[in-house]
């Protein structure tokens, strides 16, 4: 089965007016595409068709309509396609995107109904929005085009507003076959004469004023107000304070070495040449007793001055100053600062 070709052609083409700023244009291109598709014995892809309201949505959008007219053209778009991709060129709104996004979570919350479609329907096939419909199919509430093939090979085509459990067999007016049982095999189902298929009335063609093709103002951009830098602090670090107890600490080290490295081997050489005071010449012992002292004392020293430092960086910070006083003041040096 070939596809409808006019109906197609009208939505691109209105497609491109919306994009060019023609809007009068492009609605008389989509009035042509709603009348064609309600009248083709073709059947018309579900995404074409979706696209005769998505393109009106966007003409109000562009003529500063965005509110009621919009959103009910949006919605019927979506009634037909839940899955129509949004339009970017036709609408450079993210804001319309998200809009749009929103309203097909709304639109996929309606209530659906069956079309009667039947899988043993033998010479009738039922199409809704281009769609082949079975049994466990359903048509969303809304406006839908409906195409029948009927037995005798004719398309009927309708806009329908569906809105309840429906037979669309009923579009046809000959006989429609079903596959019956063993014991029949054709099962019959006419039409009732009494329920003729309406004529669609032909919408009543308004005027339209010509619209004021609006320049779109460029946004403004805005410039970004730079940062400003914020200079840091410098740190208020005690320097003399750091440096005594720095001092201090490398004296401690110090002392400690010397302990453990000198003093206390030296000890325990003497202890070792008295408790056999045979193996150790006078000259090596004095030499001995004399390396202890020296190294003992070294590490009183060290130990006493680091600790004097540590504590002397503990309670003296930066502002420190030396006077000199006069001899007939009573002469001498005077550390000042705060302890």
């Amino acid at each position: 089965m070939a596809w409808a070709g006019p109906v197609e052609e009208d939505v691109a083409r209105a497609r491109s007016l919306v994009i060019e700023g023609d809007y009068d244009g492009a609605l008389d291109a989509l009035d042509r595409a709603e009348t064609e598709a309600g009248k083709t014995e073709t059947v018309v892809l579900g995404s074409t068709l979706a696209g005769i309201w998505f393109y009106r949505g966007a003409v109000e959008y562009h003529s500063g309509d965005r509110s009621e007219a919009m959103l009910r053209d949006l919605r019927a778009a979506l009634v037909i396609d839940l899955e129509y991709s949004f339009d970017r060129e036709a609408i450079p709104d993210p804001e319309t995107d998200d809009l749009f996004y929103a309203l097909r979570s709304e639109v996929g919350q309606r209530p659906k109904y069956e079309s009667g479609a039947r899988e043993d329907a033998v010479d009738a096939r039922i199409f809704v929005d281009g769609h082949l419909m079975t049994e466990y199919d359903y048509v969303r509430r809304g406006n839908h085009l409906v195409q029948v093939m009927c037995p005798n090979g004719k398309v009927e085509t309708e806009w329908m507003e569906i809105d309840e459990n429906v037979d669309l067999y009923k579009q046809c007016r000959g006989k429609v076959v079903f596959s019956g049982g063993d014991d029949d095999p054709y099962a019959f189902v006419d039409d009732p004469e009494e329920e003729p298929k309406k004529e669609r009335e032909p919408r009543e063609k308004k005027e339209r004023e010509p619209r004021e093709k609006k320049e779109r103002e460029p946004r403004e951009k805005k410039e970004r107000e730079p940062r400003e830098k914020k200079e840091r602090e410098p740190l208020d670090i005690d320097v003399a304070s750091i440096g005594l107890m720095g001092g201090g600490a490398a004296l401690l080290v110090g002392g400690a070495a010397v302990n453990f490295l000198v003093v206390e081997p030296t000890f325990d050489d003497i202890e070792a040449a008295r408790a056999n005071p045979a193996s150790l010449d006078r000259g090596s012992a004095e030499s001995l007793t004399s390396t202890f002292d020296s190294s003992r004392y070294a590490t009183m020293g060290l130990l006493v001055a680091g600790a004097g430092c540590a504590t002397a960086g503990v309670l003296v910070n930066d502002r420190i100053g030396i006077l000199a006083v006069p001899a007939e003041g009573g002469g001498g040096v005077v550390i000042t600062g705060r302890f």
